[in-house]
Formats: structure tokens, sequence, C-alpha cells
């Protein structure tokens, strides 16, 4: 599993427990734990910077990634 896949299957996990879920970058990594034990806040950092401002698609998650107050943000979102 490479890492994008982590992050997509992380939000999909976080959306089956939480309609909406908000979390800083370490919040997420430890939440990726129940997929796996690769994820690192530097990786997590790397594609926060690489796509701050976008939004993706699961078939169960809109996982959004923005900056509030200078605090790098993840945010996930159950699909009705």
């Amino acid at each position: 599993m490479n890492k994008m896949e982590i992050i997509l299957e992380t939000a999909d996990q976080l959306s089956n427990d939480y309609s909406c879920w908000t979390g800083e970058l370490n919040d997420f990594v430890r939440a990726s734990s129940i997929v796996s034990n690769i994820l690192t806040t530097k990786d997590v950092k790397n594609f926060h910077k690489e796509f701050m401002g976008s939004s993706f698609n699961t078939d169960k998650s809109i996982i959004t990634l923005y900056d509030l107050d200078n605090v790098k943000k993840v945010s996930v979102n159950r699909k009705t």
C-alpha cells in the first residue's frame, strides 16, 4: 500500500466513525495507524504542502486540506 492509498483509506476509516472529522497533521498520522504504521508527519506535511486547498473524493469520504490561523488542517466528511 503506498502513502496516497494510506491517506485515502484513513479518511474512509475516519468517515466510518465520524460524519465530520477535523484535525492537525499529527492527529491524522495517529489516525492512520489503523490502516498502516508507515505514514509519518513529514509524509502528511509534504502531502498537505503539495495539495493544500484541494479536496479528494473517495467512495465514502471527502478529504480537504487547508490552513487555519497558520495551522495545517485535514478535514474528512462522510459522503451521504
